[in-house]
């Protein structure tokens, strides 16, 4: 994961137990990058590997202990992980296999294998990815570059054997996940991808599983730090156009003949970012630097500027400036809209309202706002406690407003109106600090 703004970046790599594993290998790549990294497992043991990595880098490391076949448990996990970082970038989707001091009851074959065993096994190895994703999805959203990572397998999308019928149907559908989550979270420069080991040496792998890595093609096994280096890439911020196991967005899926416009990456300037997210983002706390100012003071000169323009002149490239833009946008720092005149648009009349209050003034300014014709309402000191902004098609129309509508508000005490002539000057291009 190593590259510009790694230091600031969050990780979250679950089945980071096993001080030979993948989950653990994984997390410490980030580490030794200065990354803030937590990892997750289903015992005690993983406070031990915390521990390891905040020694080993000097970094600051959290553990969590829960059973992540959970959705709940997947949410605290998500939940401390975005407390103790201060947001999330990155998750690593590594839990799976059998949980340490369990039995594996999900292996056999089909005619063996029971409806529970089938149930633990599925959600053992896809549940848990799906929920800790699904709960992150508002913070890695948030992120400039937000990358989740799955360890699928080449079990099951590729190969297969005997007795372990539920492990294999899990890993093929991580992928199929993985393929699903990129379409749809590509449009917030979020990139989601997969890893499909085959025989890895860790602490795990039976003799049997060493000597058919003997018989591949390099005569060895995997080693688990070699599946991490790839989890590095493609959870750094340069991995910005690989997308699902297909990787680079050649092939989206389409709806009753027709593309659906979800992929940001076909989108060439700000203004053109146009879907609202299917649910709320969980707004956290947004650190300006100096890219986001010279980016916003761009955007306040020209909000159509193309990204391929806009990028050069803050110093980024088209896909950086984009992900930026879109960070802005997602935690309402800047919306990109296009400004019209009401006075061209069929409102001549436009006014000024001085209201003042008696009692909540919070509460009076929520009862105005949802009348008809009021735009702007500011909360002032002085004579007037409100200030409100009102635009009507005629006089009467005005009067209407202020006499019948905002004058019976409850705790309004007078109004002042201040009819406009016209507009002298209207400026969006103030210094951004």
């Amino acid at each position: 994961m190593a590259g510009r703004g790694d230091a600031r970046r969050v990780a979250l790599v679950t089945g980071a137990g096993d001080p030979r594993g993948i989950g653990f290998a994984a997390a410490d790549r980030p580490a030794a990058a200065g990354c803030v990294v937590i990892v997750a497992a289903t015992t005690d043991r993983v406070v031990e590997r915390a521990a390891e990595i905040s020694q080993r880098h000097g970094v600051v490391a959290l553990g969590w202990v829960g059973d992540l076949r959970s959705p709940d448990w997947a949410r605290s996990l998500v939940d401390a992980a975005v407390e103790f970082g201060g947001g999330l970038d990155v998750v690593v989707n590594n839990a799976g296999m059998t949980a340490t001091g369990e039995p594996s009851d999900a292996a056999g074959t089909a005619s063996e294998l029971t409806a529970a065993a089938w149930s633990s096994g599925i959600e053992r190895n896809l549940g848990t990815a799906w929920y800790v994703t699904n709960a992150a999805l508002d913070a890695v959203c948030a992120s400039p570059a937000g990358r989740i990572v799955m360890v699928a397998s080449t079990s099951g999308a590729v190969n297969a054997y005997p007795g372990d019928v539920a492990y294999h149907a899990a890993k093929a559908a991580m992928v199929g996940l993985t393929r699903a989550l990129a379409v749809e979270l590509a449009e917030h420069g979020v990139c989601v991808n997969a890893v499909a080991p085959g025989w890895i040496d860790t602490s795990s792998a039976t003799d049997d599983e060493r000597r058919a890595g003997s018989a591949s093609p390099m005569r060895r096994s995997g080693r688990p730090d070699e599946v991490a280096a790839a989890i590095a890439f493609l959870a750094s911020p340069d991995a910005v156009l690989r997308h699902g196991p297909d990787a680079g967005g050649r092939r989206w899926q389409q709806r009753d003949g027709a593309p659906r416009r979800v992929v940001a990456m076909n989108a060439d300037r700000p203004l053109a970012v146009d879907l609202p997210h299917s649910r709320s983002v969980r707004r956290l706390p947004v650190d300006l630097d100096e890219v986001d100012k010279s980016i916003l003071a761009e955007l306040q000169r020209d909000g159509r500027v193309s990204y391929a323009d806009l990028g050069p002149k803050v110093g980024l490239s088209a896909a950086a400036a984009r992900q930026r833009v879109q960070r802005l946008l997602d935690n309402q720092v800047v919306r990109v809209v296009g400004v019209t005149d009401p006075q061209t648009m069929g409102y001549p009349v436009m006014a000024m309202l001085g209201i003042q209050v008696d009692g909540d003034v919070v509460a009076v300014a929520d009862a105005i706002a949802e009348i008809d014709g009021v735009i702007y309402i500011v909360m002032t000191a002085g004579s007037f406690d409100l200030l409100a902004e009102v635009i009507c098609e005629d006089s009467p129309g005005l009067l209407d407003v202020i006499n019948s509508q905002v004058k019976r508000v409850e705790g309004v005490r007078s109004v002042e109106s201040f009819m406009y002539f016209a507009t002298h000057t209207h400026r969006f291009g103030w210094a951004v600090r």
